[in-house]
């Protein structure tokens, strides 16, 4: 029974990569590259810190080149664009909690000028970081408890989906039934 339990659990959590906007969910092919892993960590647990291609390869072990590579190749794109797609949801997470002043979001996203990080956050969100907190904190005052469906589309939808694509990604709802291979054991309804 214990491994039908971990069936179901890796099929929920490998069809909620398909959707999420968690960084540590959407990628579980770094799993299979170590030094990759190490440094995609890095970033992510500290976005504020002045990242280089050459200070990532470095505190992992690999040549840049190898670095840029194998990053590349697991992840669809450079280390800068995928360090700066970190940073910016951080700082949407940020301005979203209200907490903190545009300055400290900025800084705390890794941008020692104001006016950058606000040309860029408005490149990827469309709208000034004021602009995006305003809206945050009304939608999250407007809301009511929403379904699962509500989320997976929103986070499909902030990851940037198509709609083409969210259709496709949508998992079905399990049916059937799950046994446990090799222990006798009969299955159960799901």
């Amino acid at each position: 029974m214990s491994a039908a339990l971990l069936k179901l659990v890796l099929l929920a959590l490998l069809r909620r990569c398909l959707v999420s906007t968690n960084a540590w969910v959407e990628r579980f092919s770094i799993l299979s590259d170590p030094p990759i892993a190490r440094a995609f960590a890095e970033m992510a647990s500290r976005p504020s810190v002045p990242h280089t291609v050459r200070s990532l390869s470095h505190a992992v072990g690999l040549s840049r080149s190898a670095f840029m590579a194998r990053f590349s190749a697991v992840f669809g794109e450079s280390p800068m664009s995928l360090l700066r797609r970190v940073r910016m949801r951080h700082a949407a997470d940020l301005l979203a909690a209200n907490a903190l002043s545009i300055d400290q979001v900025a800084l705390n996203a890794g941008y020692r000028s104001r006016s950058s990080f606000t040309r860029t956050f408005r490149r990827y969100y469309g709208s000034d970081p004021s602009e995006y907190r305003a809206r945050a904190q009304r939608d999250s005052s407007d809301r009511v408890t929403p379904t699962e469906d509500a989320i997976e589309e929103s986070d499909a939808a902030d990851a940037g989906f198509t709609p083409r694509e969210r259709r496709r990604c949508r998992a079905p709802p399990l049916r059937g039934t799950l046994d446990a291979p090799g222990t006798g054991a009969p299955g159960f309804e799901v």
